[in-house]
C-alpha cells in the first residue's frame, strides 16, 4: 500500500468516565492517538436504513486504512474515530465496529470498519 494514501487526518477517543459534583456520569471523550488514515467509503450492502427513535435513519459505513500502531488494541469497539474539518467538509464521528489486517501488507496496515455516531 502506498502511504502517500494516508492523507485524511483522524483523531482516536475513548470514552471518559467522569462525574459531576452531583454524582452524575457525564459523557467526555479523550484523545487517544491522532493518525493519518486512508478513507474508503463501504458500497451499500443490505441494510440500509435504521429505525431511530421513530424514524428511518440512513445507516453509513466506511473504512479506515492505516498503519499499525503498536498497540492494535487501542482500536476497540466502542471507542470512536474524529474526522477531522476538511475544506468543504464538517468535523465527522464514527463509531468503531472492528478492524482487520489489510491482506499483502504484513501486519503493516490495518483496516478500522466504521459507522456513522448519532
Amino acid at each position: 500500500m502506498n502511504p502517500g494514501l494516508l492523507n485524511q487526518v483522524i483523531r482516536l477517543q475513548r470514552q471518559g468516565l467522569v462525574t459531576d459534583e452531583l454524582g452524575q456520569r457525564l459523557d467526555t471523550w479523550s484523545t487517544v492517538a491522532t493518525l493519518r488514515a486512508r478513507r474508503k467509503p463501504v458500497k451499500s450492502r443490505g441494510k440500509m436504513e435504521e429505525v431511530i427513535a421513530d424514524r428511518d435513519t440512513e445507516l453509513r459505513l466506511m473504512v479506515f486504512q492505516l498503519r499499525t500502531r503498536p498497540f492494535v488494541t487501542l482500536y476497540q469497539a466502542g471507542h470512536r474515530l474524529l474526522e477531522l474539518a476538511r475544506k468543504d467538509f464538517p468535523e465527522e464521528v464514527w463509531k468503531i465496529a472492528g478492524w482487520s489486517e489489510v491482506e499483502g501488507t504484513n501486519g503493516m496496515y490495518i483496516e478500522i470498519n466504521c459507522e456513522r455516531a448519532e
